[in-house]
């Protein structure tokens, strides 16, 4: 992938943790987008959950809005 070609975002549950953060954002990285000449449906929407930032029902929620592809859930149990 050529330089200042980004084909996708990785948020934060801490920073997107509603159904309009999630939606506002998706319309940033569409407009942004379309000003570079891109399709924004090739963009990649992940959305990092670290452990103990949200309830279970969390990801269930915000996956209901349309634009994230996928959850990352990480954990800090060892085993």
């Amino acid at each position: 992938m050529p330089r200042g070609q980004a084909r996708g975002r990785l948020g934060a549950h801490a920073e997107l943790d509603s159904p309009a953060a999630v939606t506002e954002a998706n319309r940033r990285i569409d407009d942004a987008a379309f000003a570079a000449g891109r399709e924004p449906a090739a963009n990649r929407r992940v959305l990092n959950i670290g452990p103990g930032l949200v309830h279970p029902e969390a990801p269930a929620e915000l996956g209901q809005v349309p634009g994230i592809d996928m959850f990352v859930l990480m954990s800090d149990d060892p085993g």
